[in-house]
Order: C-alpha cells, then structure tokens, then sequence
C-alpha cells in the first residue's frame, strides 16, 4: 500500500512539470502562431519585448510557489509580511521590466523615445495590478496541492492503521482456542486417529490463514473454508454437549470480501454461548449470499444461548465488537449493518455486507 501511495505523488510530481512546461511553452510561442495584420510572422524585435511580460510573470511565480509561501505562510503564518515582500517584489520587477523594455528599443532597435513620457509609477501600478492575480494564483494553486499532499499521507495512514488492525486482529486469535483444541487432538491421537489427522490439518489451514494471507480482499470461498475450519476445531473442543449448527453457501459467486470480517462474532457465538456449568448450550451460524441489483450481499447470522462471560473472565480473543465496527467503518463505510440482540435467553447477531 505504502509504495502505492508513492507511486500517486511521483506521478503528481510528473504531471505538475509537464502541466507547467506545457503551459508556457504555448505562451512563449504564442506570438509565432498569430500573424500580424501584414500576414507576416511576428518579427523577433517585439517578441523579445512580449517574452519579457511571460518572463517577469514566471520569476514572481515561481518565486512565491517555491520560497516565499514555504517560509511564510505555511511555516510562520505572517501573511503580512508575505505581501510587504511581493510589494517590494512587484516595484523591482516592474521597474526592471520597464527600464528594460526602454533600454532595448531606444538603445539597440533604435526606436525614437515618446515625446511625452509616461511616469515610472503608472508603469508599476499597471503590471503591479497583473502580478498580483500571478501571486493569487500561485497561492491558490499550492494550497490546492498541500491540500492535495495531505489528503494522499491521510489516506496513507488510514492504509497503514487499517493493514496494522487488521495484523492485530490475526496475532490475537484466542490462544486458549489454540490451547484447548491442540489438548483435543493429542486426547484424539490415541482414540481416534483419523479425526486427530483432520483436525491437525484444520488447524494448520486456520493458522495459515490467520498468519500468511496479506491481502486486502480474500474470495469468499477461502473466508469460507476459514469459518468451516473454525466451526470444527469448536466442535472437537466443546464435544457433543454443546448443540453446533452451521450453514455455509456452497457458491459463492466468485466475490471477494475483507479477511477474517466473521470471526468475532463466531467466536462471541462460543465464547458466551456456552455454559460453564455444563447447561445445555447451544451455536447457531449461517451465511447466506443474495444477489440485489446485480451488487453481490452477504449475511452472516450467529445465535447463541446467552451465557455472559464475567468480567474476570480473560477466555475470550480480545478481539472485541469495537475492532470490527472500526473495520467495517474504514472497510465498507455505508454498505454495512450490524445488529446485535438479547431476547428470552437467545443472542442474535447479524453482519450484513454489500460487496
């Protein structure tokens, strides 16, 4: 994700050159495109004093977009200061400019000097009035691109929370699950070999899943063979005293969906579905896949009897119901509904994703 990132602001950083390069590339050859009104090309004598209006705009800009908005406005914040520095700016450019543009045609094109002559003043309060929409743009555009710069490194951040969240999520499987279950098969080992062989491949699908699966999306049919495997592994621990029922599609539709998005609530299902005191007890989990408006919706429905863990009581995951609504939040914002509810001894909670 991070080189993603870097690969959208090189890019940006490219297309700002070539925008830039472009645009005044066509207002410098601007005047050899136009002919004058005798059909010939503009000759090189006033295309020198044209290129000098682009270049004067060029310096300011530039100026301003790479110095002077840096240091003062975005470090110190003293936009007095800014403007007093650009005033100073404008007399000196414009002033050049002028003593320039005089120099060259009464000193080298020769041309004979106005009988009445315009004061210096005019000639900056004139181009001052230009310079300084120059210097509106170059203020708007590079707040657009420090806007711009800080909605990519937020969108970073997010990337990096979401992938660390995630890797938070995997790393905090329930050890005592782990625990339990390897007691179950090595139990199983001496009874019943077959069955101590498919749980060891379960677990080991599980863990494998849980530890190597680095993509943001996963198919739906590997989340499914993760639930299954899980289910099982519950069923070997908790044996035939706990009633465990589970329905799973058998076409998923080849849809994708973010890792991992249904073990909280199964494992909620068994860590307060299940009675300590040896209660009948019982887990109900069912995914279905519906199709609406051609956009592909999972459910996923876990009922438990309601046994509420004490307080003291650590034998859960850690995992917890604000992780997943933060997950679903960043995941699938608005296309997403999580309810959960208590009613006559029987908890319900149900996940529906758009995906």
């Amino acid at each position: 994700m991070p080189k993603n990132h870097e690969k959208q602001a090189l890019l940006g950083r490219v297309m700002f050159v070539f925008i830039n390069v472009l645009v005044w590339v066509i207002i410098l050859c601007f005047p050899f495109l136009v002919a004058t009104r005798e059909g010939s090309l503009v000759g090189i004598d006033k295309y020198v004093i044209y290129s000098w209006i682009p270049l004067m705009f060029m310096l300011v800009f530039y100026f301003n977009y790479y110095f002077l908005i840096d240091k003062l406005v975005f470090e110190q914040r003293r936009w007095l200061v800014f403007w007093l520095c650009n005033g100073v700016m404008i007399v000196v450019v414009a002033s050049c400019s002028h003593l320039l543009q005089e120099f060259y045609l009464t000193r080298i094109v020769g041309v004979a000097p106005p009988s009445e002559k315009i004061a210096l003043a005019s000639y900056i309060i004139r181009d001052g009035l230009v310079l300084m929409l120059v210097i509106g743009l170059s203020v708007a555009l590079k707040m657009v691109a420090a806007w711009q710069t800080q909605e990519r490194e937020r969108a970073r951040l997010e990337a990096e929370k979401r992938d660390a969240e995630l890797q938070n999520l995997r790393s905090q499987l329930n050890p005592h699950f782990l625990f339990n279950t390897l007691n179950n098969i090595y139990a199983l080992v001496a009874s019943d070999g077959e069955r101590a062989r498919e749980a060891i491949h379960s677990l080991s699908t599980l863990l494998r899943y849980t530890l190597y699966a680095r993509d943001e999306r996963v198919s739906l049919a590997e989340e499914m063979d993760f639930v299954h495997n899980f289910v099982e592994l519950a069923r070997l621990r908790h044996g035939a005293g706990v009633a465990i029922n589970v329905s799973l599609p058998s076409d998923t539709k080849g849809l994708t969906i973010a890792p991992l998005m249904f073990m909280t609530l199964i494992e909620n299902g068994f860590k307060h579905g299940v009675s300590s005191t040896g209660e009948a007890s019982f887990v109900r989990v069912v995914i279905e896949i519906s199709n609406v408006s051609g956009q592909g919706i999972v459910r996923c429905l876990v009922q438990n009897s309601d046994y509420p863990k004490q307080g003291v009581d650590r034998s859960g995951s850690g995992i917890g119901l604000d992780n997943l609504r933060r997950r679903l939040t960043l995941l699938y914002p608005k296309t997403h509904s999580l309810t959960l509810e208590r009613r006559d001894g029987v908890h319900t909670a149900e996940l529906i994703i758009t995906l």
